[in-house]
């Protein structure tokens, strides 16, 4: 059996068409998970949801590669590609049995027939992003998100989109009359791949280096975030333990504005590696991520530690010093890859492994946990937290650790200095950023020491009274869109 996708029902025949090599064919592939990016065009879609009217052929092109392994790859060229182009989108994933077909030399498991081939099958798909999603799950593709893209394909990106650009303008198929205020991406085999964005146009910068005028006036200023209540609103979602929302459109398009603009943009949270790893593909980050409530920085996009503070081996004996004071503490134990344990676990340790999607593993004596260890994070109701933070701080070897509140019931313990504030800076030392050009934005006591760093330092408006009352200045509630408030602030001042 083969596979053929297409957004039109009632098919009975698959009958050969003219695309970009100029010779009529049907296109196939033995895999039925590799036709799902035929679901839907960036181009056909945005020109239809806007009523342009094209009457020349569509050309039904994807943005994908393939792994060593042979598995499917689909690449975002901007940030959300893929929701934008195939959400909502259903069709139709038609099988057949051609008599005579050829493989498709650069495409592993396609092939293309010059003759009309009957229908023997067909799989109503209600949505394509769906049905994409659902593929990786079960491992039949995988998805290379733009935040997961470094700079060499970036910079592959953008020549490619200039180069398809000239192109287009000379060709009657594709007017600029109707999309000159929309960016213009190219795909790799393909024409136009387009997007709306009201933050950026290509047609306007290619008119601004064409009077000389084009600055990147973010070069070298760093943007850092909180990511829970502050970039995406979480505490809704948690509590009744739903997936997360999504970042907010406004703040997707703000952050890739500052970040085409020059801007370095990065995640300062209190979630460790195997809490934040799963969130972290999707965001539009192009600057490593300080993790742990500072006791890392952590480079996504290369999937490697730039810097740590990791607890030294004098932890066993102090940790032993508090359980003699603290019987049957409850506390977590984080290691520097993805592994966590806990000591003693109680409802609230159940109640944050629900909220993170983090499992952890039991331990009964806090000496079988192997090191290196980031941070240790205490589960109890707040007055009794606040006697551990207060034994801590009397002790001789309490100077040795920072210890912060990141909820009522949950108290973290770094190593001194390891803080965000302290890796911020460390950052943006990597970065080549001056102290100047550091702005940060959060909502709980963990942020403030970010905030301190900050030139400006911004809160969203459901920050806790103890962040307003620092002095922060606040914009908008975080689901109304805080960060682009920042960015738009940032727009004004640079």
């Amino acid at each position: 059996m083969l596979y053929h996708a297409s957004p039109t029902g009632g098919l009975t025949v698959l009958t050969p068409h003219v695309s970009n090599h100029g010779h009529p064919l049907v296109y196939f592939s033995k895999k039925r998970e590799n036709v799902l990016v035929y679901l839907s065009n960036a181009v056909e879609k945005y020109c239809r949801d806007t009523g342009f009217v094209h009457t020349g052929r569509w050309e039904k092109w994807g943005p994908y590669g393939f792994d060593l392994d042979g598995v499917q790859r689909l690449e975002e060229y901007y940030p959300n590609a893929l929701e934008e182009t195939y959400a909502g989108v259903s069709g139709y994933i038609y099988g057949a049995e051609p008599a005579n077909t050829a493989p498709v030399s650069d495409v592993p498991f396609a092939v293309t027939s010059e003759e009309a081939a009957a229908v023997v099958s067909c799989e109503f798909v209600p949505d394509a992003y769906e049905a994409i999603l659902r593929a990786e799950r079960e491992g039949l593709l995988r998805i290379l998100h733009y935040a997961q893209t470094g700079d060499p394909f970036r910079a592959w990106i953008w020549q490619t989109m200039k180069h398809e650009y000239e192109n287009a303008e000379k060709q009657p198929d594709y007017r600029q009359r109707k999309i000159r205020h929309h960016r213009l991406i190219s795909l790799r085999k393909t024409s136009l791949f387009i997007s709306p964005s009201p933050w950026y146009t290509f047609v306007e910068k290619q008119r601004e280096k064409k009077r000389g005028s084009i600055m990147l006036k973010f070069n070298k200023v760093l943007l850092a975030s909180d990511f829970d209540n502050t970039l995406v609103y979480t505490q809704g979602a948690l509590e009744r333990g739903e997936d997360i929302p999504p970042m907010s459109a406004r703040n997707r398009e703000a952050v890739e504005y500052f970040i085409q603009n020059g801007g370095y943009f990065s995640i300062s949270t209190g979630r460790a590696l195997p809490a934040f790893a799963r969130y972290a593909k999707d965001l539009p980050c192009n600057a490593p991520c300080v993790i742990a409530n500072g006791a890392a920085i952590y480079d996504f996009n290369k999937d490697c530690y730039v810097e740590t503070a990791f607890l030294d081996a004098d932890i066993y004996d102090h940790v032993d010093a508090l359980l003699a004071r603290f019987p049957g503490l409850c506390f977590e134990i984080y290691h520097d890859d993805r592994r966590i344990h806990v000591l003693h676990p109680n409802d609230y340790t159940r109640n944050h492994e629900h909220l993170t999607r983090a499992k952890t593993e039991e331990v009964k004596d806090f000496r079988e946990v192997d090191l290196p260890i980031i941070k240790l994070l205490f589960e109890e109701e707040k007055p009794l937290l606040e006697q551990v933070r207060d034994f801590i701080v009397s002790q001789d070897w309490g100077k040795r650790y920072e210890l912060i509140f990141s909820s009522d019931h949950l108290l973290e313990l770094t190593r001194r200095g390891a803080t965000k504030g302290g890796m911020i800076l460390k950052l943006a030392k990597l970065l080549g950023v001056a102290r100047k050009d550091i702005y940060c934005i959060g909502d709980h006591n963990n942020d403030i020491p970010m905030l301190e760093v900050s030139e400006i330092g911004f809160a969203p408006e459901n920050a806790i009274p103890e962040v307003k009352e620092w002095g922060a200045h606040i914009v908008c509630h975080c689901k109304d869109g805080a960060l682009a408030d920042v960015v738009e602030i940032l727009d004004k001042r640079y």
